[in-house]
């Protein structure tokens, strides 16, 4: 990775930021600008409400729903560099707005260096554009904020202003074209509204979230027997407790870098899971999910952070079944049915609380190697994986084959490779996904994940 000069981070922060122009006039005689339709005026800014984003840490009068999202990897700004991009669309155009995170530079934060962002901004907008003319510029704080801004005329492409704020080793910048100049006091009023969200705030949202996630618990009693237990399937020895899972990146492609917590996992004194606490790539909690027993059977309920939006195989929503409509059970949302062949687990049915057949899992065992099948609610085919273990049991390769979108992500293979407890249990796998370039295989870093697991 590349560490962080000043002209690095100068040129970084300019190539990220195209907003959309403003379209083009319409014919001959018609007189106006053509417009986006259905997109709301850049003079109905300031919005009324705010948007917020507890990653970027900053708050401003935008509209809440965005148009365009972007995670920025060090992949894509070739340096340890991190942040996010946000675009809003309206009538006249687009604005854009993303922070990225230096941590290797020597930025502080400081106005002077705000200073020397700002002028290597104007210079390289000139130089890209020698017919554009500064029309005014200014170095202040905005709520407490280092901020400076460039105004131009862009002549026949209309006006843009850059707009900047830093914060520490974190840079901020918006971008916004439009044609007509009586919206740039709708846009700076705009701007005037950006303030950063404190740690403490972001904490205090966090939790009220997570508490807000929590479904009421379900009984633990009586318990239906099964031939494994919850902590077994997962290949936990001992008398675990609770899991915490970490993750972080190697190959450079996510967005967010350092270590991240995934998911929490509590099991009781017999090895049956009570809870799964799961988090975003981010770190922050979007599912929290209860299990138990009620009529016989073992059953669970969940609840999100946005507000149901839960997406089943390959990122997609469940297709709607055309069925009648069954009563369904509030007291939880699945069921759960086992079958077993040698004291081995070989398959897993989920049922919806209305009793129709939800998700079905298929184990299928050989000597040191479990292919699992994962079938739709329609019975059909949606993922397949091969695992390869080592003689204690731990994946120590896997395929992921591409049964939908192989087009797109083929089949894709990793390695495994461990470090353990006194209990045998893993804490560190460090995982290799193989690359095929230029007609060349080779194993390269994809993610570290650790585990950090408490025992009764």
């Amino acid at each position: 990775m590349k560490r962080f000069s000043l002209p690095l981070i100068f040129y970084l922060l300019s190539s990220l930021a195209y907003p959309q122009p403003p379209p083009p006039a319409a014919g001959p005689g018609a007189g106006q600008v053509k417009k986006f339709a259905g997109w709301p005026s850049m003079a109905t800014l300031p919005a009324a409400e705010q948007f917020a984003s507890i990653e970027g840490r900053f708050r401003i009068a935008f509209p809440k729903g965005i148009n365009g999202f972007a995670a920025l990897s060090p992949k894509q700004t070739r340096s340890s560099a991190t942040g996010e991009q946000y675009t809003w669309t309206f009538a006249e155009g687009e604005v854009t707005l993303f922070f990225l995170d230096f941590p290797d530079s020597t930025l502080t934060g400081s106005a002077s260096d705000l200073a020397r962002i700002t002028e290597n901004s104007g210079k390289q907008i000139i130089e890209r554009t020698p017919s554009a003319k500064i029309l005014s510029e200014n170095q202040t704080t905005v709520n407490g904020v280092p901020a400076s801004y460039f105004i131009f005329d862009l002549g026949t492409n209309g006006f843009k202003i850059i707009q900047l704020f830093i914060d520490r080793k974190r840079v901020y910048r918006i971008d916004a074209i439009f044609k007509d100049r009586a919206t740039e006091k709708h846009l700076m009023s705009t701007f005037a509204t950006f303030s950063l969200i404190t740690q403490e705030e972001v904490d205090a949202e966090l939790r009220r979230r997570y508490e807000a996630m929590k479904p009421p618990p379900l009984p633990q009693s009586p318990a239906v027997t099964r031939l494994t237990t919850d902590a077994q399937d997962e290949r936990l020895k001992g008398k675990v407790k609770k899991v915490i899972e970490e993750s972080e990146d190697r190959s450079g492609t996510w967005g967010v870098q350092g270590r991240k917590i995934s998911s929490i996992e509590y099991y009781d004194q017999s090895g049956a899971l009570t809870q799964r606490d799961l988090y975003d790539s981010k770190g922050k909690p979007f599912q929290v999910t209860v299990y138990g027993y009620l009529d016989g059977k073992r059953v669970s309920n969940y609840k999100t952070d946005n507000e149901g939006n839960v997406f089943t195989a390959l990122g997609a929503p469940s297709a709607a079944v055309a069925v009648a409509p069954r009563k369904s059970d509030p007291r939880y949302k699945y069921s759960y049915e086992y079958k077993y062949e040698e004291g081995k687990l070989v398959e897993r049915q989920m049922v919806h609380n209305n009793g129709r057949k939800g998700m079905r899992y298929i184990y299928k065992h050989s000597p040191n190697q479990v292919e699992e099948l994962v079938y739709t609610d329609e019975g059909k085919l949606n993922q397949r994986y091969l695992s390869i273990l080592d003689a204690d049991g731990n994946e120590i390769e896997r395929t992921d084959f591409g049964v939908v979108n192989f087009e797109i992500y083929g089949d894709r293979r990793y390695k495994h490779s461990y470090e353990f407890d006194a209990v045998g249990n893993w804490i560190k796998k460090a995982t290799l996904k193989e690359v095929k370039e230029n007609g060349v295989t080779s194993w390269q870093p994809a993610y570290i994940s650790y585990r950090t697991i408490t025992y009764y």
